[in-house]
């Protein structure tokens, strides 16, 4: 695998576990009132999706800079560009979720 299919595979799955990270943060905010057992569970398997989305971020961020290094010309300025919006996509998505977790107290 190339390292620019890799780190579009890695944004992808970085994005799925936001997906979850969302769709369980909401699941705690929906029990919190009526089941405190529930809405810890769901909160913690939120927490671990944004682990997931955390480490296959940090990943594609290290091979995007081992590709910078090895590589030059036109097509790494593109590549480059086309991760820092990768990036900014993941990181602003995770900061909407931690403002979910900040919210609940989780």
């Amino acid at each position: 695998m190339h390292a620019i299919e890799a780190i579009e595979k890695m944004y992808e799955k970085s994005m799925d576990e936001l997906h979850g990270a969302k769709k369980y943060a909401k699941m705690a905010m929906d029990w919190k009132a009526t089941n405190a057992v529930y809405a810890k569970m769901y909160a913690d398997m939120s927490n671990d999706e944004m682990k997931h989305a955390t480490m296959l971020r940090d990943a594609a961020a290290k091979e995007a800079e081992k590709y910078k290094a090895d590589e030059s010309g036109e097509h790494v300025r593109a590549m480059s560009a086309r991760w820092n919006k990768m990036y900014t996509d993941i990181t602003d998505k995770m900061a909407r979720i931690k403002a979910m977790h900040s919210s609940m107290a989780m």
